[in-house]
């Protein structure tokens, strides 16, 4: 049994004793959090769509990761996208490619995919993400299609980018097409026009390095949860935002004040945009990538839940809103959602049985044995 100790400015203390759900599996390791799998095999270049880049038609490929040796058929599917300031980089950058594995390797099914760059100057940035949205939509829609083929899950498939690829992902989860400018529409073609029509792009949650989104009003009423790793000191996208976009700190404080499930962690390291492979530095935004996605599972393996009962959760302070949860609904513990000058925060998102979440702060959760 783990105890914890909250100290929040308006309670002088809040001990929560988390049940260690993992006594009988303590011996076990968890698919979709832990490498369970050895090694994981690429099926590269696959062609899922082809639209006009400038004067050129294109096909548009990615590279398929699935886990050696699973018998699993119904399987998360995960797609990658690079950065590169829209107008650089490529499918098979090595960070890229190391995350397919890790995820891989743990149970998934992940793919990372190729986009239309951008390659006139100067660049046109909301031109340059909607044609690359307009890719990552068909990428969903071939995963979503051919789920049999490649033993996907058809329900639960999920999207990660990486800079330029984070803010790809976001417009991709929670833009509407009734929110595009008609400019972009008669210039580019509708969210379809890469290929695969007919088929739902829609995701399950929305994962990203880096990233923004040129518009928070867009995420006004979209429930699909959201993550990031961003760096207070990013010099490339500015955590809050700067000239016409909103960075991941604006993007989990519109989220948190509309009640909308958002995971942040924030990192301070000046100088660094996005870290380097092999350094302690990406292993902290991969397992922050690993934890968002298990969690979206609600395997029930490796789990931190408190439920009510467990500590003195009637002070509607914690909650936004004021609405205090019953004593049987359950409680998530998530890490550094929040910015503050002197306090690491942390969210609690309670999932009731009839299926409403509330979500609460607390500040500078202490874990002692």
């Amino acid at each position: 049994m783990l105890t914890k100790k909250m100290h929040n400015k308006r309670l002088a203390s809040l001990v929560l004793i988390v049940f260690n759900c993992m006594i009988a599996q303590s011996q076990s390791q968890c698919r979709y959090h832990d490498s369970i799998f050895a090694t994981a095999t690429s099926v590269n270049s696959v062609v899922y769509g082809k639209n006009i880049n400038f004067a050129d038609t294109v096909d548009l490929v990615m590279s398929i990761y699935r886990p050696d040796g699973d018998t699993q058929i119904n399987r998360p599917a995960i797609l990658l996208i690079h950065g590169g300031g829209f107008n650089t980089g490529n499918y098979v950058d090595p960070r890229v490619l190391e995350m397919c594995r890790l995820f891989a390797i743990r149970g998934y099914v992940a793919a990372s995919i190729e986009y239309r760059l951008y390659t006139e100057d100067p660049i046109n940035y909301a031109a340059a993400n909607y044609k690359a949205m307009q890719d990552a939509k068909a990428a969903i829609r071939f995963m979503r299609g051919n789920a049999a083929t490649y033993g996907v899950d058809a329900q639960k498939i999920f999207i990660h980018g990486f800079s330029a690829g984070a803010f790809i992902s976001n417009h991709a989860g929670y833009w509407d097409y009734d929110e595009v400018p008609d400019s972009l529409k008669t210039a580019y073609g509708d969210f379809e026009a890469s290929g695969n029509p007919g088929i739902a792009d829609t995701v399950s949650g929305v994962m990203g390095w880096a990233g923004g989104i040129f518009d928070t009003t867009w995420l006004n009423n979209e429930t699909v949860p959201w993550g990031s790793v961003h760096n207070t000191s990013d010099p490339l996208v500015d955590f809050w935002g700067s000239n016409g976009n909103y960075g991941s700190g604006s993007i989990n404080q519109y989220r948190q004040n509309h009640l909308l499930p958002s995971s942040l962690r924030i990192v301070d390291i000046p100088g660094m945009h996005t870290p380097d492979m092999g350094t302690t530095e990406y292993n902290i935004f991969s397992s922050h990538s690993i934890d968002f996605f298990y969690d979206q599972l609600h395997t029930g393996c490796i789990v931190m839940h408190v439920s009510v009962a467990d500590g003195n959760w009637s002070d509607p302070a914690i909650w936004l809103g004021g609405v205090v949860p019953a004593a049987t609904d359950r409680v998530t513990v998530r890490h550094n959602v929040f910015v503050t000058t002197n306090s690491t925060c942390y969210s609690l998102r309670v999932e009731q049985p009839a299926g409403n979440v509330i979500i609460g702060s607390g500040v500078n959760l202490i874990v002692t044995n």
